[in-house]
Order: structure tokens, then C-alpha cells, then sequence
């Protein structure tokens, strides 16, 4: 905005009562995401399951013996294997594979995100290609990711 004061370029605006926030840095957006999914936002999710706090989006793969305990979304075409814990808040955005034997809680997963088998992470916002099978254990065997 700045900019284009200094250029003589009309800044307009807009009031609203309504939600609204500027998403552009990480914790940003990680608020934003737990602040609707949490109830904070009013946010219709169609073709959902419902169950409780639980909102599964259409064509997710989710093994029997997965954890889940919301409030949680899964994205579309989202996989969840064998073993895995979710527990809420967390967000897993559309295509998104959740190794074996992981837990995950108070994250936001962004679409496409891949995390490897026994991964745990606690907090913070993950994107594609950020966890590699490299980099996923620390000295203890985890993975914990920095809060945001």
C-alpha cells in the first residue's frame, strides 16, 4: 500500500462485521485455518462427512485403525494409513498422505503434503515437500515441528 500512495494510485476499502484477515505471512494463514476450523469463522464444508468434530472431504482413503479425534478436516482425495493419530485441531489440506504409526496434532497441512511413516508433529504449518525421509527423526526418533 505503500507503493501506491507514493504513486498517487487510489487505495479503496471496504467495512464489514465479518471475518477477515490477511493471510500473507505463515502464522497468518495457520490462524486463519484454526480459527475456522475451530467455529471461530462461519465456513460451510459441502459434501463433508460430519461426525462430531470431524469433516472428511470425498474421495479420502482412511485405514480402520486410524486415531481421530477432532475437531479435524480432511482434505479431498486425503490418505490416512494404518496406525496414524490425528488428534485436533488439524487441518490436512486435499491430497495428502499421512504415513503408518504417525501422529499429528494442532497442525495445518497444506495440499499435497506428504509425511513420511512414524512422523510425529506437534504444531505448526507444513507444506508439500517441507518433511523429507531424511530430516524426519530427530536423536529421540520424532519429528517436531517449530510452533508457529
Amino acid at each position: 500500500m505503500p507503493t501506491m500512495l507514493s504513486l498517487h494510485m487510489p487505495v479503496l476499502c471496504y467495512k464489514t462485521s465479518s471475518y477477515w484477515t490477511d493471510i500473507g505471512t505463515p502464522q497468518a494463514l495457520f490462524t486463519a485455518n484454526m480459527d475456522a476450523l475451530q467455529g471461530h469463522v462461519r465456513v460451510s464444508f459441502p459434501e463433508s462427512v460430519q461426525n462430531k468434530n470431524t469433516r472428511i472431504e470425498p474421495g479420502c482413503s482412511i485405514a480402520k485403525d486410524a486415531d481421530l479425534h477432532g475437531p479435524l478436516l480432511i482434505g479431498e482425495s486425503s490418505v490416512i494409513c494404518q496406525g496414524a493419530s490425528l488428534i485436533g485441531p488439524v487441518v490436512i489440506g486435499a491430497n495428502c498422505l499421512i504415513g503408518r504409526n504417525t501422529y499429528i496434532s494442532h497442525t495445518v497441512l497444506l495440499p499435497g503434503t506428504v509425511i513420511p511413516d512414524n512422523a510425529i508433529i506437534s504444531g505448526g504449518l507444513i507444506g508439500k515437500n517441507h518433511i523429507t525421509e531424511e530430516d524426519k527423526f530427530t536423536a529421540k526418533g520424532e519429528y517436531q515441528c517449530q510452533n508457529v
